[in-house]
């Protein structure tokens, strides 16, 4: 049944009262603002590309090598720490200890 929650409790992460995340973080004015944050980010980032480009005289081969590096840098980490965590997962639970 619904449950009433005193007033002073409505902005408490009670249980009965978990915010729907998907909902509140794209309404709220925090969500818009990390939203934002992260859109300004990026296109910072675009125009320093482009602009180191223009510059410097960088061919756009280069930036698309240097950029398929990067990325395959990082899923490398991202690989290797799944990896890791999924051996240290198995061996807690191979070790009967949860």
């Amino acid at each position: 049944m619904y449950k009433v929650i005193p007033r002073y409790c409505r902005r408490q992460h009670l249980p009965g009262n978990e915010p729907d995340v998907r909902e509140s973080m794209w309404v709220s004015k925090q969500g818009r603002r990390f939203l934002r944050t992260i859109l300004i980010g990026t296109f910072a980032l675009a125009a320093l590309v482009w602009m180191a480009m223009d510059q410097f005289g960088i061919a756009r081969d280069e930036i698309l090598e240097l950029l398929l590096a990067t990325a395959s840098l990082v899923a490398l980490v991202i690989f290797a720490a799944a990896c890791v965590a999924g051996l240290w997962i198995g061996l807690r639970k191979f070790r009967g200890r949860r």
